[in-house]
């Protein structure tokens, strides 16, 4: 990517070449490349919006559900395993980020700040490398029964750890990046009119 808006690139923040560490976002000078405040950021409830988006596949369903913060379009990125042997409600999974980098196995946690609806992309990206995750709800229904698809549940004492890359082509926490706790978080992010 060439170096053309020092003022909002995270690759060229302020000047060519200075990139931002994982989950800072660039901003107006003085700061430069600044941490969002966790106040901010997710809150403590996502709750269903026309917003909400719900990806299935035949291994895996995945819920992006909005949150506003500040003048800030945020999200909380849920992912389960679907199919025999895949994530189940109602049981305690312990969280954990890959020690390599790369996607997170299922079930996944991420966040994501400053989100760009038309580009698909991200201010800054938060991998969750310690916390708990449990499942109240795991839906889908498709045609032609009314079309359901939710994921509901709850995160305690999740830490977000800035991190590099995208979910696209895999990321990497990044242990000089931005770091939050949350130490609970309720989440529902569901689509169709059968929900």
């Amino acid at each position: 990517m060439a170096c053309t808006d020092v003022s909002k690139d995270e690759q060229n923040c302020g000047s060519c070449g200075n990139a931002c560490k994982g989950g800072e976002f660039c901003s107006a000078a003085p700061k430069l490349c600044a941490c969002p405040s966790p106040a901010n950021f997710l809150g403590t409830d996502i709750t269903p919006s026309m917003f909400d988006q719900v990806i299935n596949q035949s291994v895996f369903q995945i819920g992006i559900g909005p949150a506003i913060g500040g003048t800030s379009l945020n999200a909380l990125l849920i992912g389960a395993q679907t199919g025999q042997g895949g994530t189940v409600i109602d049981k305690n999974y312990t969280l954990t980020a890959p020690s390599g980098g790369g996607i997170p196995s299922f079930p996944l946690v991420a966040a994501l700040y400053g989100v760009d609806v038309s580009g698909m992309a991200a201010d800054a990206t938060y991998a969750v490398t310690a916390g708990t995750l449990r499942f109240d709800t795991l839906t889908h229904t498709a045609a032609p029964d009314p079309v359901c698809d939710e994921l509901k549940g709850t995160l305690t004492n999740v830490t977000f750890q800035g991190a590099t890359g995208s979910l696209q082509t895999g990321i990497t926490v990044d242990p000089q990046g931005c770091t939050f706790t949350i130490p609970k978080l309720a989440f529902d992010i569901k689509t169709g009119a059968g929900c």
